[in-house]
């Protein structure tokens, strides 16, 4: 490796990119080929509540739909207290203490929730999404586990398992539950994107090219594709497409954080 190219690999390691999972550890919403929260994590649970339990329940869904999310989240409460069992008050407000930011509160819901009934993926799904959220990568690597003893064909699980895995530095699992994933559902972005995070770090910068490669016509707007495949040509010493790729990236527009990285590595390159 080039002293050139040895700078830009230092770089990488320092600001730490994974463009196809840094945005999903900030934003629940992410469009980064990480799957969102499930709103719903169980079928219709107001059948069998109180009358009572139900006005609240609806008034708290009236409230959030207008975005009134502290007063949602005081119905929900109110629901709550009328029926300690209310599933599906308690996965509203989950949800809303997650928007809030209060995801302590957030897993205290979800766990009511997985003892009232322990055989709802989702429930641990979108529980191991928050501890993903707060660096807590095993409890959050078991609970994709449970919720994919469940149901073994849950691919956002098996993705955000595999992103998991690869901040826990288990690059084989992140490949093998990857590969699972594209095997269900073989558009996913996300999935192509962190085998090539696995590919780069091992050093194997043709197969991180070839995974890139393979995301970009899913997605031919994402700049944070060029960033990663631009940053492999790099490391490879292919110079002139790294550079075409980290300027496309600069011309389809990335965060913040990426674009000070990918004008770092332009002007080590020369670029």
């Amino acid at each position: 490796m080039t002293s050139r190219l040895g700078i830009i690999f230092t770089a990488i390691l320092t600001i730490g990119l994974l463009v196809s999972c840094s945005k999903s550890k900030n934003e629940p919403e992410s469009q980064s080929g990480v799957a969102s929260f499930q709103a719903t994590a169980t079928p219709d649970n107001t059948s069998n509540v109180s009358e009572g339990a139900t006005y609240h329940y609806e008034r708290g869904l009236a409230y959030q739909q207008e975005g009134i999310i502290d007063a949602a989240i005081e119905e929900y409460s109110l629901a709550i207290k009328v029926d300690d069992k209310f599933i599906q008050a308690y996965l509203d407000r989950g949800l809303l203490y997650v928007v809030q930011g209060d995801l302590d509160l957030a897993i205290a819901d979800y766990d009511a929730v997985i003892e009232i009934d322990p055989e709802l993926p989702g429930v641990y799904y979108n529980r191991g999404k928050i501890y993903f959220y707060m660096d807590d990568m095993a409890r959050a690597v078991e609970d994709y586990d449970r919720a994919l003893k469940l149901n073994p064909v849950f691919v956002e699980a098996l993705l955000n398992r595999a992103i998991t895995n690869y901040y826990l530095g288990n690059y084989e699992e992140t490949i093998q539950d990857a590969d699972l994933a594209l095997a269900l559902d073989e558009t996913l972005v996300g999935a192509y994107m962190v085998k090539g995070d696995v590919y780069d770090k091992r050093g194997e910068f043709e197969k991180a090219i070839e995974s890139y490669n393979q995301a970009l016509p899913l997605d031919p707007e994402n700049g944070n594709i060029y960033v990663s495949r631009g940053t492999s040509y790099a490391l490879n010493d292919q110079i002139d497409l790294a550079v075409g790729d980290l300027q496309k990236a600069l011309e389809l527009g990335v965060d913040q954080s990426t674009e000070e990285f990918v004008r770092q590595v332009l002007e080590t390159l020369g670029g």
